[in-house]
């Protein structure tokens, strides 16, 4: 039975997750970016976004990319940072869900991504030593 196992919460957490605040429109990509690059093992492939899954398989472990959409660069989004909107009701500021539009801009702009390429290891059994 194949069980997958995402290994993002296996990374060290933070130690102060960041506090961003939305603007009038829906916040700052950079801001989202810089805690994504630091609290997720996020790699960028082209135009794509991709996450490290393993699986585990009897007595082998495997490793898969999988590329994130928009519904689960929210969800990363929501675990590296807390966000919050003013409430001009009340003059302060409350904690909201990261937004969709946020989400959406950031896989929009390839060109200005600060995740990693996607590592290229060498072959198992491959000698590097002499390289």
């Amino acid at each position: 039975m194949n069980r997958a196992v995402n290994i993002t919460p296996l990374l060290p957490a933070p130690l102060e997750r960041p506090f961003l605040r939305l603007g009038p429109a829906w916040g700052n990509p950079s801001s989202t970016m810089k805690a994504l690059n630091l609290g997720c093992m996020i790699y960028r492939t082209g135009t794509d976004l991709v996450e490290p899954v393993v699986f585990l398989n009897k007595n082998q472990i495997e490793v898969e990319l999988r590329k994130i959409g928009e519904r689960r660069l929210l969800a990363l989004m929501g675990e590296v940072a807390d966000y919050a909107k003013l409430d001009r009701r009340r003059k302060t500021w409350t904690r909201c869900r990261p937004p969709l539009e946020l989400a959406r801009a950031i896989l929009a702009m390839p060109d200005r991504w600060p995740f990693p390429p996607v590592p290229r290891h060498a072959p198992v059994g491959e000698d590097r030593s002499n390289a």
